[in-house]
């Protein structure tokens, strides 16, 4: 299954990518609004997935990427080495869990750094 075209990733203008906190809920961490950047991320699941029953995680990372239909959410990276894991509530899914090429995972640090707030200041004493 090509996740891109399934999803209608193609033409994305933005990623938001959010983080799993304390409380369990996600919070906005980077937004991704470079183009050349979106692509990359949208042609990474272009390629074809697997499918398999879904794991007992809860995923790290949301991506929202924003659509010409409307917002897609896709959840990612698990612990305990499913850093190729990739989840939805889409029909695509069935209820289970795809297995992303592991560029996916290795391209979200580097944009949280390079899209993420900057680091709050610190006082000397």
């Amino acid at each position: 299954v090509n996740l891109a075209d399934e999803l209608g990733l193609h033409g994305s203008t933005a990623v938001e990518i959010r983080q799993v906190n304390s409380e369990g809920s996600y919070t906005g961490v980077a937004l991704v609004d470079q183009q050349a950047d979106v692509d990359k991320l949208v042609d990474i699941l272009s390629g074809p997935v697997l499918f398999s029953e879904a794991a007992d995680c809860r995923p790290v990372y949301e991506l929202v990427f924003t659509t010409p239909s409307g917002p897609q959410s896709l959840f990612t990276i698990c612990s305990g080495g499913r850093n190729r894991l990739v989840r939805g509530s889409q029909g695509v899914f069935g209820g289970k869990d795809a297995t992303a090429p592991i560029e996916l995972g290795r391209e979200i640090g580097p944009l949280v750094g390079a899209y993420g707030p900057p680091p709050l200041p610190t006082s000397a004493p």
